[in-house]
């Protein structure tokens, strides 16, 4: 082989390699045209180079690209559920030619509940996490208000199109070398542990506080079967521009879960939550809920800050591997106390009412069998709920629970089936009544002492 056909050839392959690698356009052509010009390579072989180049090009993106999108598919995990709904109200008539809801007529609505959402895993640090979901403009003062404890919409309004929300935006950081520990920022899901009640005590379980949360979690045992945890949020619940009395809410909560064994296991947890600032500032529009004692002058405002200590617990009882009737024998029993021991709501002086002093407990009782987890399977549930007037914020309790708010108490059964992974129906009663001889006025619970009120709902729901 002669010195000009090796160097021919050697050059050649250095100007395939130059442009494969991905150098400029114009540049390549340059090179190219200089070497045809200086005899190196002919035109041949310089067209030759190019198709080469481009071909090499073009493999090399795709490749990229595909790794890169199976890569990001990988952290993202989307999800979402369709909700209709039938309810019917009935009240128990009041006195003769009263105005509601003394005389209240019986009601049926439908609605629906629509929610999106997406989280992406960012690495092993951090999962970032978004939710929209349907609701009601509320008329609130700041415009296309929805209310914090409902997102369903109710099939009204002539056919007008239905708002859409933010329910979820968060970060959660959980460092790799700490997995006993994360901090989650932004609008998140509740961060505290509850039994999964069918009517929740302190929070609708549609209720999304905005600030942040710290989860401490500790396992040991020879098995670690026991789960020590420490769970504290500090939120934010109205910050105003013109002085610095911003309203916060803070809870903490300790607990202990134990797996005794593969057939059971318990959880019991304590805790604190209270409200600073609240006092003397008017109660919100944004949420349609009522009960708590008031004062009245020039507005409607909070008599007081709350301070509601509080204990909960839960027992799983899995009776053996067999199903009945399609669900597995799982027995569940689940129970909490609140007390609130602001001295306002006590004595309740400077409300607009002393009728029915200290009404500040609240308690629920609830036994269940089954499970919902997979096609086939159905649970059924009993519960009892006691919440007087101003044991918790009224404006954040299940507004399913008679008509939302406090100063409530009855009974609670639940029935559910899943007719498949992603299809399910429910069905729930609220058999309650009035707890206080308070006025049927202002922000009390709206009724007379004793006054029955049954709700029942018919739900059936589609998970993608």
């Amino acid at each position: 082989m002669g010195y000009k056909q090796l160097t021919t050839k050697t050059v050649t392959l250095a100007v395939a390699a130059l442009i494969g690698a991905g150098a400029a356009a114009q540049a390549n052509d340059a090179i190219l045209d200089l070497l045809v010009k200086k005899g190196v390579v002919t035109q041949r072989e310089a067209n030759d180079i190019r198709e080469q180049a481009d071909a090499e090009n073009a493999k090399t993106i795709e490749q990229f690209n595909k790794v890169k999108t199976a890569s990001w598919i990988d952290m993202l995990t989307l999800s979402g559920d369709f909700r209709l709904r039938t309810e019917y109200f009935d009240f128990e008539r009041g006195l003769e030619n009263s105005p509601p809801p003394l005389n209240a007529a019986d009601r049926l609505r439908f609605r629906m509940r629509l929610r999106l959402g997406a989280e992406m895993k960012l690495q092993d640090w951090a999962t970032v996490g978004v939710r929209l979901t349907s609701g009601e403009n509320t008329g609130g003062p700041v415009g296309l208000n929805t209310t914090p404890i409902s997102a369903n919409q109710t099939f009204t309004d002539d056919f007008s199109r239905k708002p859409i929300g933010i329910d979820l935006a968060y970060v959660t950081v959980h460092p790799p070398a700490l997995d006993w520990f994360r901090i989650t920022g932004g609008k998140m899901p509740w961060q505290t542990w509850e039994p999964k009640f069918a009517s929740m005590m302190a929070q609708d379980p549609d209720v999304n506080p905005e600030g942040i949360a710290e989860v401490f979690e500790y396992k040991f045992g020879s098995k670690q079967q026991y789960k020590a945890f420490l769970n504290a949020g500090q939120y934010s619940l109205m910050e105003f521009s013109k002085d610095q009395n911003d309203i916060y809410l803070f809870d903490q909560e300790i607990g202990l879960e134990a797996k005794l064994n593969d057939r059971w296991k318990a959880t019991v947890a304590g805790g604190y939550y209270g409200t600073k600032n609240l006092a003397l500032n008017p109660v919100p529009t944004a949420s349609p809920n009522a009960g708590n004692a008031t004062r009245t002058s020039g507005g409607t405002f909070y008599l007081d800050d709350f301070n509601v200590w509080y204990g909960r617990g839960e027992v799983v009882w899995h009776i053996n591997d067999k199903t009945f009737l399609g669900t597995p024998n799982i027995v569940t029993v689940s129970g909490e106390y609140m007390k609130n021991v602001s001295p306002g709501y006590k004595t309740l002086r400077g409300a607009n009412t002393n009728i029915d002093r200290d009404q500040t407990e609240g308690w629920t009782g609830q036994v269940a069998f089954g499970d919902t987890k997979k096609a086939g399977q159905w649970k059924l549930s009993y519960q009892y709920k006691r919440l007087e007037a101003d044991s918790t914020i009224d404006m954040f309790t299940d507004d399913d629970f008679s008509s939302g708010g406090t100063d409530r108490k009855g009974h609670v059964i639940e029935g559910a089936y899943m007719m498949k992974d992603w299809w399910s129906f429910r069905m729930i009663a609220f058999l309650t009544d009035k707890i206080s001889d308070r006025p049927n006025t202002g922000h009390n619970t709206l009724g007379f002492h004793g006054q029955d009120f049954a709700r029942f709902q018919f739900d059936t729901m589609f998970k993608f």
